[in-house]
């Protein structure tokens, strides 16, 4: 049985390492539970557990982009401010639709690899509060 844990205001966003490190026990229960729609497809927290241990060797851009989306994601969920970030994830989505984010490779040097490291790059100055200058907790 999960508790219900309540969800700060203006949260500061935390990095995919944080993520990465602390599951399952800093990962909301509404993900734990029913798992999160990274583009098009829906994963469990485990395999978005896997996805995040996962690194991008080769310079697979959508594992790039994927652990940057699922951290940004947890972190909206966890409280943190969507405002400033809210088309980049939009983007990120569909840049993602129909892939496998545990499973495709998507070459960084492509056009859409470029696109996905770009993405990447702007979901990571969210997740590491760069976006976010008057958030709340730590950082």
């Amino acid at each position: 049985m999960f508790k219900a844990t309540l969800i700060p205001a203006n949260a500061c966003p935390l990095t995919q390492g944080f993520w990465k490190n602390h599951f399952p026990g800093s990962w909301p229960s509404s993900v734990i539970a029913n798992g999160l729609k990274i583009g098009s497809n829906t994963y469990t927290a485990d395999q978005l557990e896997t996805n995040l241990q996962t690194p991008p060797a080769g310079g697979n851009a959508l594992l790039i982009l994927s652990h940057q989306l699922i951290a940004a994601k947890l972190n909206i969920l966890n409280g943190s401010d969507q405002t400033h970030i809210a088309a980049t994830i939009t983007a990120a989505d569909a840049a993602i639709d129909g892939l496998n984010i545990n499973s495709d490779f998507v070459q960084a040097g492509s056009s859409l690899g470029q696109q996905m490291t770009a993405l990447a790059d702007t979901l990571d100055s969210f997740n590491s509060s760069t976006l976010t200058p008057t958030c709340t907790g730590p950082k």
